[in-house]
């Protein structure tokens, strides 16, 4: 993706992952799992700007005025995950409601893919502004697009699609203000996206929870990329049987959207229901999961309206139609002034690693099992020696970032 480093290097970066990825399952290498990662963050401090504290190529990087000094490939934009895989959408929150006269659109790599722009009224629907074709012409290094739009209340949330899809490359923003009647510009506070290109440079989060228990589904999402890992749910099985998880909340509220974290093999969720004051289950969603089944992670937002406020919801998972273990890092309620709260218990029809009772109405003790074959397979010597030829060809790399600082 980063264009700016030198053929070379990216090449020996991307065979690295790419043999790793490959030949060493995650559930071999617990322990060595920190070369891929290592590979990664040196790939992310060849091309970051030291000076910035958001992640490269994350959401938060459309947050504020347009900062990205130049086009092309830069961290200072939002980047998808992929370059061409799916339609891709930025959901725009602002300090104050604003009567716009316009949506601007700073797009700094591989521009022209805006082709919608919705608001969210006062009692949270989603209204289409305008839809067409960018203004911006897809030849253009970068651009901004500025589109009116004549709506009827003030707007404090708004949400941009890109056709990723039908414009070739990373279609990267770098800032989204509302233009008021007066023609001052308003920028986003909070931002959130289909997807992200971001990496994790930080350490993996250090969990006292059982790994892929239902607990690890509560509270805010922490899983740090895309891919099996112990600090989300995971069901007993890849794709035996129809799960379901139940999630608990410490206040009772009525949200508008149900978010969802799905961070390995998502698209799953069929169906979504809450329980009343009686504890009656009510079927509030049901359809088709917004998240493509062909993405490695996902947010799910499942718009929701109901007559009564819960504190407690069911998530109806086809595991056997989404291949693979279908993964979920967090539950979330979220109001309409995007304000959201996360689990604060769950139970699941069964977890991996766990004896877990398929009964949502009490929590049961998490009971250690022996660790299944396929997740506790022992390296042989070729696999040592690929993890030691990894190790060496990062060694490689480091050395390579350390000469392009000297210079």
């Amino acid at each position: 993706m980063a264009r700016s480093l030198p053929r070379r290097l990216m090449t020996a970066i991307s065979l690295v992952a790419l043999l790793v990825a490959t030949f060493v399952p995650d559930s071999w290498v617990q322990g060595e799992v920190v070369v891929v990662e290592e590979v990664r963050l040196v790939r992310a401090r060849l091309v970051r700007p030291e000076a910035s504290s958001k992640r490269s190529w994350g959401p938060e990087q459309v947050e504020g005025a347009p900062d990205t000094p130049g086009s092309g490939d830069s961290p200072t934009a939002w980047a998808s995950l992929s370059q061409d895989g799916q339609e891709e959408w930025l959901v725009c929150e602002y300090a104050q409601p604003v009567e716009p006269r316009a949506v601007v659109v700073h797009a700094s790599y591989n521009p022209g893919a805006l082709i919608r722009v919705s608001a969210f009224n006062a009692a949270g629907d989603e209204v289409v502004a305008w839809e067409g074709e960018d203004p911006t012409p897809k030849s253009s290094p970068r651009g901004v697009s500025v589109i009116p739009v004549k709506l009827k209340f003030p707007v404090q949330r708004i949400k941009v699609t890109l056709d990723s899809q039908g414009v070739s490359g990373w279609n990267e923003i770098d800032a989204i203000g509302l233009e008021d009647k007066a023609g001052k510009p308003h920028w986003a506070t909070k931002v959130e996206t289909s997807t992200t290109y971001a990496v994790r440079e930080s350490p993996a989060p250090v969990s006292t929870k059982p790994s892929y228990a239902p607990s690890q589904a509560t509270g805010a999402p922490d899983c740090p990329q895309p891919g099996d890992q112990g600090v989300a749910w995971a069901p007993a099985t890849p794709d035996g049987q129809a799960e379901w998880m139940v999630c608990q909340y410490e206040t009772a509220q009525q949200p508008f959207e149900i978010v969802v974290h799905e961070n390995t093999a998502p698209g799953a969720i069929h169906k979504i229901s809450a329980f009343n004051g009686k504890d009656e289950e009510v079927v509030v969603w049901e359809g088709v999961d917004p998240t493509p089944r062909d993405q490695p992670w996902g947010v799910s937002v499942f718009p929701i309206n109901t007559e009564f406020a819960f504190k407690k919801l069911k998530l109806y998972i086809n595991s056997p139609a989404v291949s693979g273990y279908n993964e979920i890092d967090a539950v979330g309620l979220r109001a309409l002034n995007g304000d959201t709260q996360w689990a604060k218990e769950a139970q699941a029809s069964s977890s991996y690693g766990m004896a877990q009772a398929a009964m949502p109405a009490a929590v049961q003790p998490a009971v250690e099992e022996e660790p299944k074959e396929e997740k506790s397979m022992k390296m042989s010597a070729d696999q040592q020696s690929e993890i030691k030829q990894l190790r060496k060809e990062l060694d490689e790399l480091k050395a390579q970032l350390k000469e392009l600082k000297k210079k």
